[in-house]
């Protein structure tokens, strides 16, 4: 299953519907459903969907691009944090196994 968003929708919806005062709520529980499922899909086609969904979000002449581009950073920043404890966990991981090995050696 994949997951695709039309941009004739959001070229429409984006500029009018949601600069309106009342839809600011709806926007920022778009953006916010978007970086979840992005956070947690591995299907290339709905991480390609969701992303550039998410860009459309955040670059623009609306009023709620900056919404859009704080969610985008939030979204970043996960990533990032996910990034640096793979890394640690790699590193700690071997140097555990080194020690472990240097240990048999002797």
């Amino acid at each position: 299953p994949t997951l695709s968003f039309p941009r004739r929708y959001f070229l429409l919806a984006v500029p009018s519907v949601f600069s309106l005062p009342q839809k600011k709520a709806d926007f920022i529980a778009l953006a916010k459903t978007l970086s979840e499922i992005f956070l947690q899909s591995s299907d290339e086609t709905v991480l390609k969907n969701v992303a550039l969904s998410l860009r459309f979000l955040s670059h623009g002449d609306h009023s709620r691009a900056p919404d859009g581009r704080l969610q985008l950073k939030n979204v970043t920043q996960e990533l990032r944090d996910r990034l640096v404890d793979l890394f640690a966990d790699d590193i700690l991981g071997s140097a555990g196994a080194e020690g472990g090995s240097q240990s048999k050696r002797k």
